[in-house]
């Protein structure tokens, strides 16, 4: 999508409106929104971020540039409990409330156990642990937990 710069704003960021659809070709109906463009460190190509809070007063730029890329670890941990850490297509087994959030406890044990194990694991290395790879942390502890078995 393009932006136009419809006013620079001290930051850094500036203002444009937002189309949907059809709307864009007639500028009908837009909404105003503010432009904050970035890149992260070692990154060549820069991110938009698109809000509607519109005075930089309230959220500069890069506070909001950097709150965005905390969002994603939290989606990142969310992709991780949901399709790396149970098997693909399966559904939560409990058939009552109480065995749900039982369930749930275990999945939230579980991830938390990975992560642990990953952050002592680069800890030993002196690395960072958003280097390594949680599905291949989990693939590891699959092959290595070979004696507990488990109801499907």
């Amino acid at each position: 999508m393009k932006f136009e710069c419809e006013k620079m704003l001290p930051d850094g960021s500036f203002l444009s409106t937002f189309y949907s659809g059809l709307e864009h070709r007639k500028k009908i109906n837009g909404s105003q929104v503010r432009v904050i463009e970035y890149a992260l460190k070692g990154a060549k190509e820069k991110y938009r971020l698109i809000t509607n809070i519109l005075v930089p007063e309230e959220a500069p730029a890069i506070e909001l540039a950097q709150l965005y890329q905390e969002r994603w670890e939290i989606e990142i941990g969310y992709d991780e409990l949901k399709n790396h850490l149970k098997l693909p297509g399966t559904n939560l087994r409990s058939k009552t409330p109480e065995l749900v959030i039982q369930e749930l406890y275990g999945f939230f044990l579980a991830h938390y156990t990975v992560r642990t194990l990953m952050y002592k694991a680069a800890l030993k290395k002196h690395i960072d642990p958003d280097s390594l790879s949680f599905i291949g942390t989990v693939r590891i502890l699959r092959r290595k937990i070979t004696t507990a078995r488990f109801p499907p």
